[in-house]
């Protein structure tokens, strides 16, 4: 691919601009499991969760990249890799984690269409569940799409350059995303409520 005066003109196989993907690194981890509630410095294998999370995330990223990679579509250097270089975990074992039952831990799940208020709920949700009883804690997990979204998935939400190939795979890594990500987060509660 080359330049020219910031337009960027197609040489050979590239579909479009550079579509970075970014893998994420443990402090972004930290920062998504507190905007979930669930502060990994207040409970114990809080470092173990971060980690978790990491490894999940960046494996749905680099799935979804080799699946737009082996479409023909993009060339290596069009979805440069940028982050992180942690080796993730096998996703297969991760997607179990969501599937694990934890004691005292019960999961609600928000349905609704773009735009609806299932993440601004979240907070109201905390709020008023707590006040009733404050023997309860609510913890909430993040949007799949947005996390993807935010490292490079599907052109960063823009769905701009859609590739099948990507797509089929940003759906089935979004999944098991958030099978882990409920694992990951029943963990954590469980922890904390054990404390």
């Amino acid at each position: 691919m080359m330049r020219r005066l910031g337009l960027y003109v197609i040489v050979g196989v590239g579909a479009g601009p550079p579509r970075p993907f970014r893998l994420m690194n443990h402090s972004e981890a930290e920062h998504l499991l507190q905007s979930g509630f669930l502060d990994p410095f207040e409970i114990p294998a809080g470092a173990e969760l971060v980690k978790d999370l990491a490894d999940v995330v960046n494996s749905a990223v680099l799935s979804i990249r080799l699946a737009l990679l082996k479409s023909g579509s993009y060339e290596e250097e069009d979805v440069p890799l940028v982050g992180s270089s942690a080796v993730p975990a096998d996703a297969a074992a991760i997607a179990r984690w969501g599937l694990q039952a934890t004691a005292r831990v019960w999961k609600l799940a928000l349905l609704g269409g773009p735009c609806g208020g299932k993440t601004r709920s979240r907070s109201a949700i905390k709020s008023t569940v707590e006040k009733r009883d404050p023997e309860f804690q609510v913890f909430s997990t993040m949007e799949v799409a947005t996390v993807l979204y935010h490292l490079g998935a599907m052109s960063g939400g823009t769905y701009e350059t859609l590739v099948q190939d990507e797509y089929r795979e940003y759906v089935i890594q979004s999944e098991l995303l958030q099978l882990a990500f409920e694992g990951i987060w029943a963990r954590g509660a469980a922890a904390a409520v054990a404390r």
